[in-house]
């Protein structure tokens, strides 16, 4: 059989595909065509192992990127907020506990304390007045003490600050 030019046999295989729209099993199998579609499938099959392989290393790459953890370092909060009360006071039960532990004489002078700190060393907490425990029950079981700026509740289970009443205003 002659040798047949791939280039211009190509082009003729590629019109037959194209124009008439026959498929490879319907074209009789001659040396010039499969000289053509067998090296194009071999093509086709690598290109697609190519691209599985590809597949899968983006798999593996987006899977061990989510594994590693971030080197940044954390920020700290911006607003550090107050700790909430323990005991839940209106403004009314707290203008009613001012008014009748403000004229006692104060336990500290320059003490500050917040809710959820331990009561300072030295300070020995006294009893809720019973007429401050009956206008406000909430506090009949807590202590107290009181300095110069303020009214400190303590916690008597656990000696830890449970509120603070500033004397001055609310």
């Amino acid at each position: 059989m002659p040798e047949l030019d791939v280039r211009r046999g190509s082009a003729i295989s590629l019109e037959l595909f194209h124009y008439e729209k026959v498929q490879l099993n319907q074209v009789p199998p001659t040396r010039a065509i499969l000289t053509l579609v067998l090296p194009m499938r071999a093509i086709q099959e690598d290109s697609m192992r190519k691209a599985w392989i590809t597949a899968g290393l983006a798999l593996m790459l987006s899977c061990l990127g989510s594994a590693v953890p971030a080197q940044t370092t954390p920020q700290q909060p911006q607003d550090v907020l107050a700790p909430a009360p323990k005991l839940n006071l209106t403004l009314e039960q707290r203008h009613t506990i001012r008014e009748l532990v403000k004229d006692m004489k104060a336990d500290a002078a320059d003490v500050e304390t917040e809710i959820g700190d331990p009561i300072p060393q030295g300070i020995n907490p006294r009893p809720m007045p019973s007429d401050v425990a009956q206008k406000v029950p909430q506090v009949k079981s807590h202590r107290f003490f009181l300095t110069a700026q303020q009214i400190v509740i303590v916690d008597p289970k656990d000696n830890k600050v449970a509120d603070v009443i500033k004397l001055g205003t609310d």
